[in-house]
């Protein structure tokens, strides 16, 4: 799921626009009941169809591919957390994501797209520079997303390096305690610590010009470093990048594969895209009763239509249902309970404040300013 797949969707406007959500399972007997349970929401979807007035036909022939998807064996082996489907007049879509959903099926003129706000607010691109003095590895990253980046301008090893940058010392190097032990000893010219420190600097300074020449144009991406840690000073002395960052992964990376590299720079990067959130929190709670902020539904879907909203926060569990008013001009009708031809307001919010270019993030309502369903800053 990216920005641009989100932006397809919330441009879309039709009749009946169903919206399907659903966790899965990537193993286990869990696997067998997915089928099942998306079976259930396709019919769900289509009893909520007609409760709004759409024709029996019309609403089969567009849940049809999510119908047949019920079928397709091999997909339910390959499944990711979560699986969202989207399925309008002329219009299929199908993300299957590392998040798991609860279930929903929702039918309106437009989709439902608030669960989806974790996959593309918050997100931080990255890139992790896994290194040790027999390997050399860059991979780029995001919250859900992370591989490796294969490229010729950074050396191999250290002992790659140290040929290339003095190939007429011929230095010599073996792998002390065994293939795979991560230790490597040299022999040679210039035993000792400080000699160790000088072909370690030389090693991570080729590194560093071939991160310049890899990542020209990605001077604002955070950079993580997995390393031993006695190597963290002498890297930083080499290091020319501006957004290295101070926390780095501790230890020989080359035992650790790309999923446990993943798993533990984003517990470190995630903290930069949080910060952004809990700054906006801070100015709404701060704003509210001068004008420039509200935590009213009604105001808030009213103010994202005329592109007011600056930065809006929104619960993922807790929903608004009603009906915007056509002109935008004036005030949504709230309504306590979901009617035939009601859509869900946060969510419509949401999807306008992100259209004018505000910032929205979701959270669970437990984590929702003075537990409000939605809370947004104003431009004005």
């Amino acid at each position: 799921m990216q920005r641009s797949d989100f932006d397809q969707l919330a441009r879309f406007v039709g009749s009946p626009s169903v919206s399907i959500y659903m966790p899965t399972h990537r193993a286990g007997r869990e696997v067998e009941g997915d089928p099942h349970r998306l079976k259930n929401l396709v019919r769900t979807a289509a009893e909520r169809a007609a409760e709004s007035g759409f024709a029996a036909k019309e609403t089969a022939a567009i849940v049809a591919p999510a119908r047949a998807l019920v079928e397709r064996e091999h997909i339910w082996s390959q499944s990711s957390d979560g699986l969202a489907l989207f399925a309008g007049p002329g219009f299929y879509a199908e993300h299957r994501v590392p998040r798991a959903f609860v279930e929903r099926a929702l039918v309106a003129d437009r989709f439902y797209l608030k669960p989806l706000l974790p996959m593309i607010s918050g997100d931080v691109r990255y890139f992790v520079l896994a290194v040790s003095q027999n390997r050399t590895r860059l991979f780029e990253g995001s919250r859900f997303r992370f591989e490796e980046c294969k490229s010729s301008d950074l050396p191999e090893s250290l002992a790659h390096a140290l040929a290339a940058d003095h190939p007429q010392k011929s230095l010599q190097s073996h792998t002390a305690g065994g293939p795979g032990s991560g230790r490597a000893s040299f022999h040679g010219q210039g035993v000792g610590q400080d000699a160790q420190k000088d072909r370690l600097l030389r090693y991570f300074r080729q590194i560093d010009r071939g991160i310049r020449h890899r990542m020209a144009s990605e001077r604002h991406a955070p950079l993580v470093l997995a390393a031993v840690e006695y190597s963290l000073p002498i890297y930083r002395e080499a290091n020319t990048y501006p957004r290295l960052l101070n926390a780095m992964i501790r230890g020989n990376p080359d035992g650790l594969d790309a999923r446990e590299l993943h798993h533990r720079s984003w517990r470190i990067v995630e903290s930069l895209g949080r910060a952004d959130e809990d700054a906006l929190a801070a100015r709404i709670q701060q704003a509210v009763g001068t004008g420039m902020a509200s935590t009213a539904p009604g105001e808030i879907v009213q103010g994202a239509v005329a592109g007011r909203v600056e930065g809006m926060l929104v619960a993922l569990d807790d929903d608004v249902w009603g009906c915007p008013d056509a002109s935008g001009t004036a005030p949504p009708e709230l309504h306590e309970r979901r009617r035939a031809g009601d859509i869900e307001l946060l969510d419509f919010a949401a999807v306008a404040a992100l259209t004018h270019g505000g910032a929205v993030y979701g959270r669970p309502i437990a984590e929702m300013p003075d537990g409000v369903p939605a809370a947004a800053l104003f431009r004005y």
